[in-house]
């Protein structure tokens, strides 16, 4: 699924509408009901995980039937049922915790190709996305995703997971190995420029540096040559110091969020953020229980700040294209996704706990400036990683 995204982006697809992520959505739906059919799969230890994602799911057809734009509410539907059927069959695949790591290593190798493509962008200085600055023109690598944003998340989801793998791995040799990759997914990180995707990597790995790791003196020295060179970049490279004092606006300016509010701060990319949410909430007294139909917070931004874009807050376009029976039923999932940690964690069933707590950690927080979870290959990974949680324990 991460590897179409830059088929996607290169135009392969059918008459610029039908795009092949959703061709193999369709084709992952059609497989897991086979699947179930003849294995008939049993869903007795993970009710709750199913109903609740079932109801969001039942919320979302209802949305889409009332949607402005109904065809683009089809499109995002399939996406939502291709989440669906990763909820309902990959715990049936889990058998052992062997099979677990094969998930865990397939999700890690997910990345290598959208990666390798990131590096020939670099090298061949081709990028869709481009920034002007000091006389010179720099790119900013997508890896044949939509957006460098959306790259920069995927790889960092990715790159928790293979930090988990340096902090738990025994072998010295494959403990090399991952810190490697990992540190090439750092260096495609800055490489997008994304400021959210970069802080919030760091905040995450010294989280679970603090959490995870005994030596509290190798925590300390690794978290030091992080911040390091996060200050090293800010001095070397002017794209990044314009990119991070948007952030620093927002605490020493007083009168931010006022400017916000009255769209006087235009040029900055936080402030009309602010603005949008804010008027967007505002229209949705007019359709307050289902919404303005998924995936069509487009149409609604259009109405308050005159520009076609998408809501850059995963829980305010929930609310705005679902409603609030959507928006209520996507916490329900959230709630159970909570609950079930707390299930593994006593029953020490899920192989890696840690790692996706921290990778929930960093999902939920980057969506209140993004709606990653909506993003085909990221939802992918993510709810991938859900669907692993939901397998309650080896044991049954």
């Amino acid at each position: 699924m991460p590897s179409v995204e830059i088929l996607n982006q290169l135009g392969v697809g059918f008459n610029g509408s039908i795009m092949l992520n959703a061709i193999l959505s369709a084709y992952f739906i059609y497989i897991s009901l086979l699947h179930i059919l003849k294995n008939r799969v049993h869903f007795n230890t993970r009710k709750g995980v199913i109903l609740a994602f079932a109801i969001y799911i039942a919320a979302c057809i209802v949305s889409s039937i009332v949607a402005i734009d109904v065809f683009a509410s089809v499109k995002e539907l399939l996406k939502m049922l291709f989440y669906f059927c990763l909820i309902l069959i990959i715990p049936d695949l889990i058998k052992e915790k062997s099979d677990m790591k094969i998930i865990i290593n397939l999700l890690i190798l997910s990345a290598v190709i959208p990666m390798c493509y990131g590096a020939f962008q670099l090298i061949a200085h081709q990028s869709p996305i481009t920034a002007w600055i000091g006389g010179r023109t720099v790119i900013r690598i997508t890896g044949g995703f939509t957006h460098s944003n959306h790259f920069a998340y995927f790889i960092s989801l990715v790159g928790i997971i293979v930090f988990g793998k340096i902090i738990t791995e025994k072998n010295k040799y494959m403990k090399l190995l991952y810190a490697t990759f990992f540190g090439l997914i750092l260096y495609e990180v800055v490489l997008t420029y994304s400021r959210t995707a970069l802080m919030m990597l760091i905040l995450t790995i010294v989280v679970m540096l603090v959490s995870r790791t005994k030596n509290k003196l190798t925590a300390i020295l690794v978290i030091s040559v992080l911040i390091g060179s996060l200050i090293f970049l800010f001095q070397k490279s002017e794209l990044v110091q314009e990119r991070f004092q948007d952030v620093f606006n927002i605490f020493s300016n007083i009168n931010y969020l006022n400017n916000a509010l009255n769209g006087d701060a235009d040029t900055d990319s936080f402030a009309w953020r602010i603005n949008l949410w804010i008027g967007s909430l505002l229209l949705l007294s007019d359709s307050l229980l289902f919404g303005f139909g998924l995936q069509n917070f487009v149409n609604i931004s259009n109405k308050v700040i005159s520009i076609s874009i998408d809501a850059h807050n995963n829980y305010v376009k929930i609310l705005v294209e679902t409603g609030v029976i959507g928006f209520s039923s996507f916490m329900l999932v959230v709630y159970q996704m909570v609950k079930n940690q707390f299930i593994n964690k006593k029953n020490n069933s899920f192989f890696y706990y840690k790692e996706a707590s921290f990778l929930y950690l960093y999902i939920f927080l980057v969506s209140f400036i993004d709606p990653v979870i909506n993003h085909t290959a990221i939802g992918f990974l993510f709810w991938t990683v859900y669907a692993s949680q939901s397998r309650i324990s080896f044991n049954k």
